[in-house]
């Protein structure tokens, strides 16, 4: 049972900041805050150790650091700010799931997560009421969605690595 708990409380904080993500387009600090607080808890529970955490926010930062470059170089000037191009509960979001994941799933997951936000906007851009994409809303129903099949199938999702096997061979 403690084993599951923190999961159980993940996924109502997931759902929570859907809910309000797509309801209002943005959500409350402490929800995140509970989120990174949960996924650190995870995260010592599996591995006692936070070493796995640095290497994944770095990365975070590395790709916000080049989003924001492009975004100065694409705008051309300072009004265009770049929590206006992203929005800082997204931001938050990001390293608050951090913890859930060794770098290279982390990596399929951000990635992923973005290619299906990008088919949803498409799919939805003309229901949607504003030009807002509730990016921490998709991403937290994407990441409820891995939880479930982590948790039916029997599969480490978040920090064994992901073997891909393509024409008989396994890559990593």
């Amino acid at each position: 049972m403690i084993e599951s708990t923190p999961h159980i409380v993940l996924c109502i904080l997931l759902i929570a900041i859907a809910y309000q993500d797509f309801k209002f387009r943005a959500i409350h600090f402490f929800l995140v805050l509970g989120l990174f607080i949960c996924a650190l808890f995870i995260l010592w529970f599996y591995l006692n150790s936070f070493e796995e955490f640095l290497y994944t926010a770095l990365f975070i930062g590395v790709v916000l650091f080049l989003l924001w470059i492009y975004i100065r170089i694409k705008y051309n000037h300072v009004e265009k700010s770049f929590v206006n191009s992203i929005g800082l509960g997204d931001i938050l979001f990001f390293f608050a799931v951090a913890p859930l994941f060794s770098l290279k799933n982390y990596m399929l997951f951000f990635i992923s997560g973005m290619v299906i936000s990008l088919i949803f906007y498409i799919l939805f851009k003309n229901k949607m009421k504003t030009l807002l994409i509730p990016l921490a809303g998709i991403l937290s129903c994407y990441l409820f969605l891995l939880i479930i099949i982590s948790f039916v199938f029997d599969l480490d999702l978040f920090y064994q690595p992901i073997s891909i096997i393509a024409f008989g061979n396994e890559h990593y």
